[in-house]
């Protein structure tokens, strides 16, 4: 077959593995080559880069060592697009590349880089993109004088390197376009000038890890576009900015680890699109104002430890319900823990220690059912550890030391594993498991006299007697019931009695509201509420943008029945069809009881049913062949072909399918034929939790990569007659 033709080469997103061959450079006409994505190994082959007619050189996301040719920018004088990132590749920045005066986006971030940065980078009059970020390029920023010649550049990204100096003022005269800037994790030092504020359209400010001191004078409402703020971990002094409150548009905001003073600016509760909040680590002082802990776009995160707060918690807590992690420790905060913080359903972490709180530890933080980690050490805690915290399946980490908590401690829940309990520091402690190393509790027995034979005899022979008449009136009670018995039928499955999950309740009594108490006893109260009857089926299933099931109990299987005005649980074997057909175990069709063996394989068919969109029921399916088989066969070649394409449209689909893999393995786990097969529903989960953990760090990972690659983003598929469009980001 005759190749000389052949003009682009994309094996982009495969699981490629070796050496590039190297009679690929005897295609002489080659335009576009996308090797990106892949497990590639070795030295690019030096004849690719003599090949004059290339264009579009990806190498990016594989595991090629070596350098860069030092005359690139003379053999490839055609190049306007060039990323090799991701990689093992060592050597300078070719200087050479200068020469190549189409240059629209160059990328060689996450390699082994050295050296200097090359000066003469301004002469690429069309360059767009720039991304150097972690390498162990060195120098000054000297070189930015040049980068001003480079009037479209979009987005500059140089952190994590090993630049030093000051940052100079010829940076307030990049290009007006720029949209984001990265110097994040150098060596840099004194303050960050203020003509910065003539980059008015940036989006992405980051100057985090470095050694900048001085107060912050930069008036942030001049970038009313910004997103991302970064500035953690330097010596800045003075008060956080007010300025930053007009930022409508911000995301997130990283102010962490300097020398900041004053108090916590009201205004910051203006940022309405804000999901994470970090001013930890500083000197700030106050209480914290209700305006930002009652901000309620605030998803991921809320950190304010670490500093000098004082005064309660502001009830207003209560509207982070999206939140995951709350981090409010080591200030001087005090009184009690508000009751509304159980509106918090999305809270994962909670670190309250080293404060000075009070009273007992409220009932009510065992509402928080997706607690991870709670941490209330060192504060003024008394009275007993409440019940409530054993209900936390979640939970792993709890510590509650150094309070002055009493009484016995619980022996079921987190508080089986010693390891993840810490309770040292309470003396009035008992009990807990033998790990827990805790005194026996005691219970002093009241003096009494002696009590006389004769006595003890008499005691006896009434407590004997009147057990006998207790007995006989029983007896001649089931005589009577016996012959006024009628017959009883298996009730149908409308007088079942539904099982209610806790959203269910917590939304029917409007959040457990005092308005709906109708009764109050020592072992808890009665509250009224309004539920719809729905039906429980997969198409009731309300997932969240996380694809979290809201609503998802398949245990609702059981036959409740009334006899003789007594309820009482039936586990019937008639005829009655346990669930859904498609959704029901195999085993309930010969008339096994309901089991959590059953509600596995329900489970199963729901998540297969998700990720490929075609139910149990679908036409397709006949003979033999159902769902579970249908995915079953597709593995490992396949599966993508099988997966709904409505979860493919976006970009994440084909860059996290390794994602949807492990799902839908988990899903055939769960369905398989034989229950002895089938995978745990505690290891499913767990299994899941751990994916959907993998997949928010991949695309955090993803997103802060994507960040700066918003000046050019050329299109994956390149059209034949060789043109290209370029996506800008709109203003």
């Amino acid at each position: 077959m005759n190749l000389s033709s052949l003009w682009q080469i994309s094996l982009m997103s495969n699981s490629l593995q070796g050496q590039i061959p190297e009679e690929i450079s005897q295609l002489k006409n080659l335009e576009y080559l996308m090797f990106q994505e892949n497990n590639l190994s070795g030295e690019i082959p030096r004849g690719l880069f003599n090949i004059s007619s290339i264009q579009y050189f990806s190498m990016g996301f594989n595991q090629l060592h070596g350098s860069i040719p030092s005359n690139i920018g003379l053999t490839l004088p055609k190049l306007w697009y060039l990323s090799v990132n991701f990689n093992k590749l060592t050597g300078p920045i070719p200087i050479s590349l200068s020469n190549a005066s189409g240059l629209t986006e160059m990328v060689f971030s996450m390699n082994a880089f050295s050296g200097l940065f090359p000066k003469d980078l301004g002469m690429l009059k069309r360059l767009l993109y720039l991304d150097c970020s972690s390498n162990q390029l060195q120098d000054d920023l000297s070189f930015i004088e040049s980068l001003t010649n480079c009037s479209s550049l979009t987005a500059l990204d140089l952190q994590s390197n090993l630049f030093q100096g000051n940052v100079p003022n010829s940076i307030a005269n990049l290009s007006k376009d720029l949209m984001a800037i990265a110097l994040s994790d150098n060596q840099l030092k004194n303050t960050i000038p203020q003509g910065i504020e003539n980059l008015l359209n940036l989006r992405f400010f980051q100057f985090a890890s470095n050694n900048l001191t001085g107060p912050i004078l930069i008036d942030f409402k001049k970038f009313p576009k910004l997103q991302l703020l970064d500035l953690h971990s330097n010596k800045f002094t003075g008060s956080v900015p007010s300025s930053i409150g007009g930022l409508s548009m911000l995301t997130a905001l990283y102010m962490g680890g300097n020398n900041l003073q004053g108090s916590i600016p009201p205004s910051l509760g203006d940022c309405q699109n804000l999901i994470e909040l970090d001013l930890s680590l500083n000197n700030l002082s106050g209480s914290i104002p209700k305006q930002v802990i009652g901000l309620s776009s605030l998803s991921i995160s809320l950190l304010l430890a670490s500093n000098a707060l004082t005064g309660p918690i502001p009830s207003e807590v209560g509207l982070l319900q999206n939140l995951i992690r709350l981090d409010l420790s080591d200030n001087g905060l005090s009184g009690v823990i508000p009751n509304s913080i159980s509106r918090c359903m999305s809270l994962e972490k909670l670190h309250l220690e080293g404060n000075s709180f009070e009273g007992e530890i409220p009932q009510i933080l065992g509402a928080l059912q997706g607690l991870q980690e709670l941490d209330i050490s060192r504060n003024n805690f008394s009275g007993p550890i409440p019940d409530s915290l054993t209900e936390l399946h979640w939970l792993n980490y709890l510590n509650l030391s150094f309070n002055q908590l009493q009484g016995k401690v619980p022996e079921n829940g987190i508080f089986l594993n010693a390891s993840a309990v810490s309770l040292v520091g309470n003396s009035g402690l008992c009990g807990g498991i033998t790990e827990m190393k805790l005194p026996s509790c005691l219970f002093p027995n009241s003096k009494k006299k002696k009590v006389s034979l004769k006595v003890k005899v008499v005691i006896a022979v009434v407590i004997a007697t009147t057990f006998s008449a207790l007995l006989v009136c029983f007896s001649v009670y089931l005589l009577r019931k016996r012959k006024s018995r009628k017959n009883i039928s298996v009730p149908f499955p409308e007088h079942q009695f539904m099982r209610i999950s806790y959203a269910e309740l917590f939304k029917a009594t409007n959040a457990f509201s005092m308005a709906n108490i109708i009764g109050l006893g020592s072992y808890g109260s009665v509250y009224k509420a309004f539920l719809e009857q729905v039906e429980m089926t997969p198409s009731n299933v309300l997932l969240d943008e996380e694809m979290t099931a809201n609503i998802g109990d398949f245990g609702l299987a059981r036959i409740v029945s009334s006899v003789s005005g007594e309820i009482q649980q039936c586990r019937s074997t008639s005829g009655v069809m346990k669930g859904s057909i498609g959704y029901v175990a195999p085993e309930y069709g010969i008339g096994d009881i309901a089991s959590i063996e059953g509600d596995v394989y329900s489970y199963g068919i729901l998540l297969l049913e998700m990720f490929t969109g075609k139910k149990p029921t679908d036409e397709s399916f006949k003979d033999d062949l159902n769902l579970h088989t249908f995915v079953e066969t597709s593995f490992p070649h396949r599966v993508m072909e099988i997966v709904d394409p409505r979860i493919l449209s976006g970009d994440e689909g084909v860059s996290f399918k390794g994602y949807i893999i492990s799902v839908l393995r988990i899903g055939v786990a769960c369905s398989m034929e034989q229950q002895r097969q089938r995978m745990e529903m505690r290891g499913a989960i767990s299994e899941l939790q751990k994916i959907k953990d993998s997949y928010q760090k991949e695309r955090l990972k993803k997103r802060t990569r994507n960040a700066y690659q918003i000046g050019v983003q050329a299109a994956p598929t390149i059209q034949t007659n060789s043109k290209y469009q370029i996506a800008m980001l709109s203003n």
